[in-house]
């Protein structure tokens, strides 16, 4: 074959290669990639296509009354979107609906996975929740959160008036706690910081409840201490002036103390009243004791022991004292001392003078008061007489 005539021949087969080549092309720009003709012609979902509020289907793209549903029968993701730049990957609307709604029969049914520090998920709602998570399983959480470096979950909020966290039970046979928290570490299970207001408020408006209950089965029910300067480690009212509970009470069914104090270097236990007992003692039985007290023991002011009462060690008492009467004389005076009408001045000789005793004591009450102790002679040498002071 000459060289021309191969020459022709290949000149025929490039340029039937072109031809063929332009009307693939024009089928692709025409007649494939119209918006209208496919929507039209087979509802194909057309990208960068959005149809009016309004739509027609058969009419506008991506506008159809059936459900578009994907299956990849491999196993693999069914649907994969994603944006390189600040956009969304996945935006679902609803008017009334879901907006985004998945079911998994076993695994999970939506999945978020955040690369920077962004939310992985953010709900907004304009009158609604922005989350409303529901477990229809007795096992489950309607709202499981869990991070194996940070914190499991944190809320927020700017709000003036909104909680933080609020937790509800709706169901009055539910005995549960509405908020509880376990730990397997060596924190406390709830630690709660208030920067101006109480660290934490409980209440309970049941009338055999309590605002606040702690229990522990192998360590103490409740520890409570503050580091301040000022701030007591516990304070206890009651504002109800009909009330007539105590504002402590303690209760137990060991053999130990219903109430320990101990204090380095105040008092153990102090008690003030304006109107009644400071510190009130009952026994209930002859077998019990109502007040006992060890080691050193100050009573100041009037105090009122009715009973059998037993003091063992020393005993001291600020109205009592000794007196002593010179030599040649029969009598001292004791002033300055709060006296009243019922008061009673006992009297006795310490040592032994022949002949000699107290005769009496005159009083003179008032709150710088007096009283003097009268001997039935003078005394041949000085002598020193006890006092006390009663009622």
């Amino acid at each position: 074959m000459s060289f021309s005539i191969r020459s022709s021949i290949a000149r025929l087969v490039g340029a039937a290669a072109l031809i063929s080549l332009a009307t693939v092309l024009w089928l692709v720009v025409v007649g494939g990639g119209s918006s209208a003709r496919a929507t039209l012609a087979d509802g194909d979902v057309v990208l960068g296509g959005s149809p009016a509020s309004a739509c027609t289907p058969g009419t506008d793209v991506n506008c159809s009354n059936s459900t578009t549903f994907i299956e990849n029968p491999a196993g693999n993701s069914a649907f994969v979107a994603g944006t390189r730049g600040a956009g969304t990957g996945v935006t679902g609307g609803s008017d009334n609906g879901y907006g985004v709604f998945g079911t998994s029969s076993s695994g999970v049914a939506v999945e978020a996975q955040a690369g920077g520090t962004s939310p992985a998920i953010q709900a907004t709602s304009i009158g609604g929740d922005g989350l409303d998570a529901k477990s229809t399983s007795a096992s489950g959480f309607g709202i499981f959160a869990d991070s194996p470096t940070a914190t499991g979950g944190h809320m927020q909020t700017e709000s003036r008036f909104g909680a933080g966290l609020e937790v509800q039970i709706s169901n009055t046979r539910n005995a549960r706690g509405a908020l509880e928290a376990q730990t397997t570490g060596t924190g406390p299970a709830i630690q709660a910081t208030s920067a101006r207001g109480d660290g934490l408020d409980a209440k309970s408006s049941s009338a055999s409840g309590f605002g606040i209950f702690a229990d522990s089965p192998t360590a103490t029910g409740g520890h409570i201490q503050t580091e301040s300067q000022f701030g007591a480690g516990l304070e206890v009212q009651i504002s109800n002036t009909s009330n007539r509970r105590g504002a402590i009470e303690t209760q137990t069914t060991g053999s130990g103390q219903a109430l320990l104090a101990t204090a380095a270097s105040g008092a153990g236990v102090e008690g003030h009243s304006t109107s009644g007992a400071g510190v009130l003692g009952v026994a209930d039985s002859a077998a019990g004791t109502a007040l006992r007290a060890k080691g050193k023991t100050t009573l100041s002011g009037p105090t009122t022991l009715a009973g059998t009462s037993s003091f063992s060690g020393t005993t001291s008492f600020a109205r009592s004292g000794k007196l002593t009467i010179p030599k040649g004389t029969s009598q001292a005076t004791k002033t300055s001392i709060s006296l009243g009408s019922s008061s009673l001045v006992l009297a006795t000789i310490q040592g032994n003078q022949n002949g000699v005793y107290v005769q009496g004591v005159t009083i003179v009450s008032g709150s710088s008061g007096s009283f003097t102790i009268h001997l039935n002679a003078n005394t041949p040498a000085a002598l020193s007489v006890a006092w006390f002071v009663v009622n």
